[in-house]
């Protein structure tokens, strides 16, 4: 798969795992998979361990493996042998508790299970609103999310760049989630029968892929760019506004996968999976992919709404949507909504003291 061919090699994060290290960037590879890197590590002063230098290679798109190094604390990478590297960048551990067994088939080390059963890698959200950075800032600092903030030479992203984001969390999700679910921030999985960590359970070992199909529920309008108040937010939420469905369908289904399970993936797929894994598809009656998606006419592929047709009328969860409006609510209050600093808050003593550099009300 090719890349552009003047992409910059910008340093994105280098994951530590128990037997190897992946250095993830942005240059989207453009030489092609395989492409030869070169492995640099450095120690806690960010000086190059001397005579550690590794000859590697780019797979998947943008990323390059490594092998582990004593007393190694950060990373770089450089295309060329004598090529100046890159800024180091801090290895981020990801190795968790867990014990190691031997599999007497194969003989092999495997790994015990992820501490987490369910991740979600969530597509890239692109812009520089500052209602986008502010919910990611708060997420990060409750520790409910995890987010890579990637910056790249060009005025414009185009197709194909959000591969950069796809990949980066593939390796984040390595030995941190059993199963990751693929989506963007405008689709919901709606489970139709069976809840979907049971749904997962009951899978067979070797199922390392889940295809979710989709039905589009077309959305006309912009979210807010500002809080105003309770009643703004409520009537621009989507999964109360809009209800108009398509039927279900397999364009540009969704996936549900293991990380240690396949080499590589792309937008709605696993690329390569490893030996004896299996992909199944989840028939509507199981669940599908509720796909909020944009009309507007500036978006990529925003004239689709008349390929869709017919609709139909379709609501979630009337007792779950209720539940998800009020935490919506909360949290948006929580984070946009502001006020001035009252004089009447501040002692007395120091409002007198300080009477012209307050800035209160």
């Amino acid at each position: 798969m090719q890349g552009l061919s003047d992409g910059q090699l910008r340093l994105l994060t280098a994951f530590l795992y128990e037997e190897y290290i992946v250095v993830t960037h942005t240059a989207q590879n453009p030489k092609g998979v395989g492409r030869t890197a070169y492995c640099h590590y450095y120690d806690c002063n960010r000086i190059e361990i001397s005579g550690s230098k590794f000859k590697s290679f780019v797979f998947p798109m943008t990323a390059v493996h490594c092998p582990r190094r004593i007393g190694a604390e950060f990373m770089s990478l450089s295309f060329e042998e004598n090529e100046e590297p890159k800024d180091p960048i801090p290895l981020l551990k990801r190795i968790f508790e867990g014990k190691f067994y031997l599999n007497e088939e194969s003989k092999e080390t495997d790994y015990s299970e992820p501490p987490h059963e369910i991740g979600v890698c969530v597509g890239p959200i692109y812009g520089t609103e500052k209602k986008c950075k502010r919910a990611i800032d708060h997420y990060q600092s409750v520790g409910e999310v995890e987010a890579t903030f990637v910056n790249t030479e060009y005025e414009k992203v185009t197709w194909l760049f959000h591969m950069i984001q796809v990949h980066e969390c593939f390796f984040r999700s390595k030995y941190h989630s059993k199963w990751v679910i693929s989506t963007d921030i405008d689709e919901r999985l709606v489970m139709t029968e069976t809840p979907l960590t049971l749904y997962l359970r009951q899978q067979a070992t070797s199922t390392c892929e889940i295809n979710f199909g989709s039905r589009r529920v077309p959305k006309f309008d912009e979210n807010p760019d500002v809080y105003i108040s309770e009643q703004q937010i409520t009537d621009s939420l989507s999964f109360l506004r809009y209800n108009l469905t398509s039927e279900h369908h397999w364009l540009g289904f969704k996936l549900i996968f293991k990380p240690l399970k396949v080499h590589m993936i792309h937008f709605h797929w696993t690329w390569r999976q490893h030996e004896g894994c299996h992909v199944i598809t989840a028939s509507e009656k199981i669940g599908y992919i509720r796909h909020y998606r944009t009309t507007s006419s500036s978006s990529l592929r925003g004239n689709w709404f008349n390929l869709m047709k017919p609709y139909q009328i379709t609501k979630m969860d009337e007792r779950f949507t209720e539940k998800l409006k009020l935490k919506v609510l909360e949290k948006v209050k929580y984070i946009y909504e502001l006020h001035p600093v009252y004089c009447s808050s501040i002692d007395q003593k120091v409002r007198n003291t300080f009477t012209n550099d307050l800035h209160c009300v």
